[in-house]
């Protein structure tokens, strides 16, 4: 009876430590530490009950077995004779395996693997995978690094005591060394099952991260208290855009012209946006992320022409493993719920929720709490959108751009330059002035001056790295993007504080090819 029961508990932990490996194929996230610190522990035990209980039934009988030779007889001494010279490392003891299958399997296989767990779990929590690539890259290669010597060291071992065994007399069972090879194999497949998808993970994060969405953006400075915001919102746009403010506390204003981007640094920058109580306004494109820091201010504007666009992110998930899945749809519900907290009824994250773009009127935007004022920068004004939608329909689609209306380049550009002399001179950086905005046929002329003279200019860098940053800001803004595509241009001239020409630059649709 005793056999029997013996069975049934053997089988019962095999087949609970084997359901904690069959989830690890769909939840990498979490069954790492759960596989190592109870499904391979329950198929040990398992297996060592029901290979135990076997071997018992199978032992013949007292009376059967061979009278045992004495102790001084001579044995072919081969293993021992192997195992002379030790290694002087630790390392290379357990690598050779010549430690104890015990010390090598219980101490730096299931222990050390169990710490090592615990610890990436740790860090994992305090570092962002997408911001911290490159040490996540050299923590997974050192993970794996350690578990293949874990498991040859173990392997080696228990190779070890089987040969061993096969020599004495009367001959051991070598059972815990099948055993610690069994749970080798099992180790190693666990392993493939978590590291392909890692890998993987890393190359695709590793191409979203240099492209457009985590490298086009430029910081300005309008008057006395603006700082603009042109591009994505990623770590080092929201961590420039943080800089600006901590740098100079009079600023108080944050102007965004932004398509979205990377939803944890935008959460953020809607905490510090909200701590501040910054004002924020969105001029030409605010979408996805942007609209998440309009819904976080405490007052927020947007011009007549701004594009409102909710953006449901759950697609950016499909490019990645299960396990980043998880996580990536633990920051779409905190999407949700910051929207909620900011007063958007729970009636329009429904409907926003069904289509994957949903464009929003000023009035719209209003009525979902996302929008406070509409603000006109020509003149400057504010008005109250309950006012403004009183003079305009505020349920129609954004106004035109000049061309649009006009398709006229030059005239276009002729009218841009109007309106962008308006709010001249504008600060760019604590170096950089626009002081004049032309048009020559379909390109945009912008005037710059440098508080530094040309002889303090080192021409071969500043021409090199400026034309890469106007490349990328131009190129990452969409309809400056529409203006090259029909044609249109946009040039860049720079001169030092005593007037003297520097360089200048032409940006075209081929720049952004």
């Amino acid at each position: 009876m005793r056999k029997y029961i013996a069975i049934v508990v053997g089988f019962g932990a095999l087949f609970g430590g084997g359901y904690l490996l069959y989830n690890l194929f769909f939840n990498a996230t979490t069954i790492h530490f759960m596989f190592v610190a109870g499904g391979g522990f329950l198929m040990f035990i398992g297996c060592f009950v029901i290979f135990d209980t076997i071997r018992k039934w199978n032992t013949p009988a007292l009376s059967e077995k061979q009278e045992p030779v004495p102790i001084d007889a001579p044995s072919s001494g081969s293993i021992e004779e192997k195992n002379t010279v030790k290694s002087n490392s630790y390392i290379g003891r357990h690598w050779r395996g010549e430690n104890s299958l015990a010390w090598a399997y219980w101490i730096n296989l299931f222990l050390l693997n169990l710490v090592t767990v615990i610890l990436i779990t740790m860090i994992q929590k305090q570092t962002d995978f997408f911001d911290e690539l490159v040490p996540w890259a050299l923590l997974s290669i050192s993970t794996i690094g350690i578990s293949v010597w874990s498991c040859v060291g173990v392997w080696r071992s228990a190779t070890v005591s089987i040969d061993r065994a096969k020599i004495k007399i009367p001959k051991r069972n070598a059972f815990w060394a099948y055993t610690a090879k069994a749970m080798v194999v099992i180790r190693v497949l666990q392993m493939l099952a978590v590291w392909i998808p890692t890998v993987k993970d890393l190359g695709t994060f590793y191409e979203l991260r240099n492209s457009d969405i985590n490298t086009q953006f430029f910081i300005q400075y309008a008057a006395e208290s603006d700082v603009i915001l042109n591009g994505y919102i990623n770590s080092k746009s929201v961590e420039a855009v943080i800089k600006a403010f901590n740098d100079d506390p009079k600023r108080t204003a944050l102007v965004m012209n932004s398509p979205g981007g990377l939803l944890i640094n935008a959460y953020d920058l809607a905490d510090f946006v909200g701590a501040q109580k910054l004002l924020v306004a969105a001029k030409g494109d605010c979408s996805s992320s942007c609209l998440l820091i309009l819904g976080a201010a405490e007052t927020a504007l947007v011009t007549a022409d701004t594009k409102l666009t909710f953006h449901h992110p759950e697609a950016i998930a499909d490019f990645v493993s299960e396990g980043v899945k998880a996580e990536l749809s633990e920051e779409i519900e905190e999407y949700y719920r910051r929207f909620r907290n900011y007063g958007v009824p729970e009636d329009k994250l429904e409907k926003y929720r069904h289509d994957k773009l949903t464009h929003l009127s000023i009035g719209e935007a209003y009525n979902a709490y996302l929008v406070d004022q509409v603000w006109k920068p020509e003149s400057n004004q504010f008005i109250d959108v309950k006012e403004y939608c009183k003079q305009e329909d505020c349920f129609k689609e954004p106004l035109k751009t000049p061309l649009a209306e006009d398709d006229n380049l030059e005239r276009a550009q002729e009218l841009t330059a109007i309106e962008l002399r308006k709010e001249l001179p504008m600060k760019i950086d604590e170096f950089t002035t626009l002081v004049n905005v032309t048009s020559e046929g379909p390109t945009l002329v912008y005037h710059y001056i440098l508080d530094v003279l040309k002889g303090e200019v080192e021409l071969s860098e500043f021409k090199a790295k400026t034309k890469e940053r106007l490349n990328i800001s131009v190129c990452s803004i969409d309809d400056m993007k529409l203006m090259l595509e029909d044609g249109g241009g946009y040039k860049y001239s720079y001169k030092g504080s005593g007037g003297e020409f520097i360089a200048d630059f032409t940006i075209t649709n081929a720049d952004c090819s």
